[in-house]
């Protein structure tokens, strides 16, 4: 084992334990904290959370809260509170991470001896994002309806958006895709796609039968959803604060879904390989 690089995963959901298990086949020291309510993964250490100084690589999930406070850790029996991971933190870790805001990142920064964010390399991203495209499919094949009698509206042209786009192509009898700037919406015809200028929205989201959002900030708000179809079938997979009033949806009765990291509930193996190796990658 290479003890001189050990790692702590601190939270998560099922691919970040798929993703522990490919750093132990790799010939690392792993251990999991968080992981109470995971089965399987037995050549795998499990630790408490104040061990953590024990260990020279640690692992946070993306997002790495989803309430500000507390770890996002879904398979853990408790709460893990950022606050008690902020003081055990010293100038000998190295943080991997995920997305988070400004004041979290600042205080990564002040404890740890370095961080990297892993959405920041291009390769997991896309990989990612490819994964959260066939997840969608998968939800959308659960319908059980035609797509080819839908047309369909994604809101976003990112890396999501893109591959989306790419994935749900022929599904539908139509694929339009929204953004906000005029080099982007060149971009989405050029590739293919009809596009439309996210001002332009309201006076055309009643054509659309499934709205598919991949922007987190609250384009489809209440002066949108009043536009909607009866039917609509809107499916949110951005990170917060989403891309939807979903307090406004639930009070027009609106079908508005929040589908939150698809990738790790539909293919936790696969995301956790390639989160392994783009971790890998830095050490």
């Amino acid at each position: 084992m290479k003890n001189y690089d050990n790692f702590l995963i601190l939270g998560g959901d099922k691919r970040y334990a798929y993703m522990a298990q490919e750093l132990y086949n790799n010939g690392y020291s792993v251990a999991l904290s968080g992981f109470d309510n995971c089965e399987g993964f037995e050549e795998i250490k499990r630790e408490n959370i104040k061990v953590l100084s024990d260990y020279k690589n640690i692992v946070l999930p993306a997002p790495i809260t989803r309430d500000m406070l507390t770890l996002n850790a879904p398979l853990s029996k408790f709460k893990i509170d950022l606050n008690e991971i902020y003081s055990l933190l010293t100038a000998e870790n190295f943080v991997f991470c995920g997305k988070a805001g400004s004041e979290i990142l600042d205080m990564l920064d002040k404890r740890a001896g370095g961080k990297f964010i892993y959405f920041s390399d291009f390769e997991y991203t896309s990989k990612n994002a490819e994964l959260t495209a066939l997840a969608v499919e998968k939800i959308l094949n659960n319908e059980n309806k035609d797509l080819k009698e839908y047309n369909c509206l994604i809101t976003g042209y990112g890396f999501t958006g893109k591959a989306l786009s790419k994935k749900l192509k022929d599904k539908f009898r139509s694929i339009t895709v929204c953004a906000r700037r005029d080099e982007v919406l060149k971009k989405i015809s050029s590739d293919g796609f009809d596009a439309l200028k996210l001002s332009c929205l309201k006076e055309h989201i009643s054509y659309y039968d499934i709205v598919i959002n991949t922007v987190p900030s609250v384009i489809i708000n209440a002066d949108i959803l009043d536009f909607v179809k009866e039917s609509v079938f809107i499916v949110d997979i951005a990170s917060a604060p989403f891309g939807v009033d979903f307090g406004y949806a639930q009070e027009k009765n609106i079908r508005a879904e929040k589908a939150l990291g698809l990738p790790g509930k539909y293919f936790p193996e696969k995301a956790g390989k390639i989160l392994a190796k783009t971790i890998l990658k830095k050490i």
